[in-house]
Parts: C-alpha cells; structure tokens; sequence
C-alpha cells in the first residue's frame, strides 16, 4: 500500500487521493473532470525529459572525445551556461517545486561542467591557473549570495537573471558559429532535444506549477534561440565537414610524427635533395679552393718574372 500511494502521490500530487478514487471506481467523468489525465500526462512528459536529459549532452561529449577538441564551442557559452542551469535549479529547490519540474537542470548542469572540463583540457592556451582561480571564485560567491543572501521573497531573481544568460551564452555560440563558417564539434541531436525540451517544458510548467513567467519566459527565448543554433548547423554543414577534414589530417601528421615515421616518397626527395646539396657546397668549397691556389702561383710566378727582369737589367751596367 505505501508503494502504491507513492506511485499516486508522485503522479497526481496533491489530488492523489481523488485520482486514485476515481481511477479504482473506473469514473472516467471523475478522472477528466478533476484533471487527473492532464496530471498524468504532465507527469509523464516531465519523467521522459527528465531521463532523457540524462542523455542530452552525450552525443556532444562523444564528439568532443572523437575529435579532442572543443572548436566550435564558445568557452563564454559554456561557463555561464553553467549559471544558467543553477539559477534554474536552485530557483526549483528553494521555492519547493516538484522535482520533476527542474530536475533535468541538475543534470544539465553536471553535463555542461564536464563539457567545461574537456574545454580545459584541449586548449592549453585556455587553461591558465587566473581563469580556473576565478571561475571557482565566482562560483563559491554565487552559491554564498543563492543560498545564503538572497531571502526566499527575492528568488525570482534567480530566473530573470537567466533571460541575459540565455541572450549571451547562445548569442555567444551564434557569433562563434557565423564568424568561423562551421560549427565544430556541436551535435545536431543534442541542440535538436535541447529545443524540443525547451519547448515541451512551456506546457508541463503551466500544469505543474501554474503560470510562473519567471520560468516560462526563460523556456519560451531557449527555445528561439536553441532553433537558430540548430538552423545554423545546417546552414554550416559543408563547412563543418571541411573542418573535420582538416582536423583528421592534422591528427594523422601528429601520429607520423610522433610514432618517428614518414612517407617513403618524402623521404627520399628529402634525402636525394640533402645530398645534393651536400655535393654542391662540397663542389664550390673545392672550386674556391683551386682558385685561391692559382692565385698563388700566378703571384708567385709574377713576383719572379719581376726579378729575373731586373737582374736582367742591372747585369751590363756592372760591366
């Protein structure tokens, strides 16, 4: 009996009790009247995008994993992507809302700090011990004001401050993109769910919460802008494949390199044209060489001319 009063209490909420009634005594009148099928469904939907959202950034850290690189991806984006999805949460957890509700932005938000993570770790230029210092800094600051300053009648703060984040963390990404023509290691699946989330989750607030446009605001300009990220990776799609190309050259010069082996046919040019060169400078020292020695004995030969002609002309004047 506990577990079936659970089951009821986490599909129906606070009318548990009239849904189950209705739903044992078979009243469908009672059960659509009271909304428990809108409850249900609700529910429902709220449980798949909390589960998929377990799988939303997978594809994307597949990517960067394949490729080892984060190109494409813009590091502004995706550190305050991760304030974003606090805001979001935190919002959720002080104002008491059903987990289902904001669930899926804990574990956005575990993802996008991982992503942050490999960010760091494949650009070297990047990863300075001033911007690690500064971004856990700020962080422990926010959670400080989050929690502890700010009371609970001002935590709609929270959520309107993710109406900029949201402008510049994909306004971000969307320069980036247009700027340099592709858009990297960005999986169209995981910004596809990023933007059919958004959009499902204006429905499943209203129902769950209410009209909170705290909330539904913040859903309704990711959604926008989720979809114009995800006009883009079409747009960009040749160039974006260009990239990858370029970049799967590079890494097959890296691994010649590094295993200490070349091309056979560069080899021997090299070693053809080394050698020839070899021969030429060893050709022009011998010819400088001959030169000198001829100027010495032209010199040589001159300075005796020059003498024998003048004993020459000294001889019959002793006579």
């Amino acid at each position: 009996m506990d577990l079936q009063k659970a089951v009821f209490t986490y599909c129906f909420g606070d009318k548990a009790d009239v849904c189950s009634g209705s739903l044992f005594s078979l009243s469908v009148d009672d059960f659509l009247g009271e909304g428990c099928l809108k409850l249900l469904i609700s529910k429902g939907i709220s449980t798949a995008i909390l589960l998929s959202s377990l799988l939303l950034k997978v594809p994307l850290i597949l990517n960067i994993l394949s490729l080892k690189s984060t190109a494409g991806l813009s590091p502004t984006s995706l550190i305050l992507e991760c304030f974003l999805f606090s805001n979001a949460s935190f919002y959720g957890i002080r104002k008491g809302y059903d987990f289902t509700s904001y669930g899926e932005t804990i574990l956005q938000l575990i993802s996008s700090t991982l992503i942050l993570c490999l960010h760091f770790k494949y650009t070297p230029s990047f990863r300075t011990r001033s911007n690690v210092l500064s971004i856990v800094a700020a962080y422990v600051l926010y959670l400080i004001f989050a929690f502890k300053v700010l009371p609970l009648s001002s935590a709609y703060i929270l959520p309107r401050l993710n109406m900029p984040l949201v402008i510049i963390t994909r306004g971000a990404q969307i320069y980036s993109n247009a700027g340099s023509g592709h858009t990297g290691s960005l999986s169209v699946v995981t910004v596809f769910m990023q933007a059919f989330g958004s959009f499902v989750r204006i429905g499943t607030t209203v129902v769950q919460i209410g009209l909170d446009m705290n909330v539904i605001a913040g859903y309704c300009l990711g959604c926008g802008l989720n979809c114009a990220i995800l006009g883009q990776i079409f747009w960009f799609k040749k160039g974006t494949e260009v990239w990858k190309s370029g970049l799967g050259k590079k890494e097959e010069g890296k691994q010649i390199k590094e295993a200490g082996v070349g091309t056979p046919k560069k080899t021997t040019r090299s070693s053809s044209r080394s050698s020839s060169r070899s021969s030429s400078r060893s050709n022009s020292r011998s010819r400088s060489s001959s030169r000198s020695r001829s100027k010495s004995k032209s010199s040589k030969e001159t300075y005796a001319n020059v003498v024998r002609r003048s004993t020459r002309k000294k001889a019959p004047a002793k006579m």
